[in-house]
């Protein structure tokens, strides 16, 4: 029928809820006569491929504005070989690559499945405070998560208690990513109301 085609074309349009090039693209692309769900189809694919081609329009733009920066404060510099140019660190770029490499490895928590529940003779009831600053959150949840996974319950946030051993490799590694000023463990011979654990 005259002007179906027309009436199926301002229908999408006004009911659309996207970018309105990619409806038009699966408009025209889907067919003279094609069903509501062939349009959908078309409009998904389209949108799909706008998408990832606005995505990789982003990442070159961030790589040069990467490449810009790291050029302007002299840690790349690009030279010319026979088959077009690299980039290479400058002595200043290595000496920064070192000294992020190791503040990203002293500052890496270390791993909590490293810790095992052990039961310790005697088992005196242990009790672990800590106060731990919020610009050390991460810090602090991994703390909970090795005191978890050595059996201790929770008394309160920052107030634990278990009666399996503390091992030196926690105390060692509370050294390492300087929580030791933050922690205090205590060892109980009288439990009080807390007996039962």
């Amino acid at each position: 029928m005259k002007g179906e085609f027309t009436l199926k074309a301002l229908r999408m349009i006004e009911g659309a809820a996207g970018n309105i090039s990619d409806n038009l693209l699966a408009f025209l692309t889907a067919g003279y006569g094609a069903s509501v769900w062939k349009l959908e189809k078309e409009t998904a694919r389209h949108r799909r491929n706008r998408l990832e081609a606005e995505e990789r329009i982003e990442a070159q733009r961030q790589l040069r504005n990467l490449v810009y920066r790291l050029k302007q404060e002299g840690l790349i510099k690009q030279e010319k070989k026979r088959k077009g140019f690299s980039w290479f660190l400058t002595g200043a770029g290595k000496k920064k690559k070192e000294n992020l490499e190791e503040r990203l490895v002293k500052g890496a928590m270390p791993s909590v499945s490293k810790y095992k529940a052990e039961k310790e003779p005697g088992g005196e009831l242990k009790i672990v405070i800590f106060d731990i600053p919020e610009l050390k959150r991460h810090k602090r949840e991994w703390l909970r998560a090795v005191l978890l996974a050595l059996g201790f319950n929770k008394l309160q946030q920052s107030v634990w208690a278990g009666r399996t051993k503390i091992p030196e490799m926690l105390i060692n590694d509370l050294d390492k990513i300087d929580l030791r000023p933050c922690v205090h463990i205590f060892s109980v011979s009288k439990t009080g109301t807390i007996g039962e654990l």
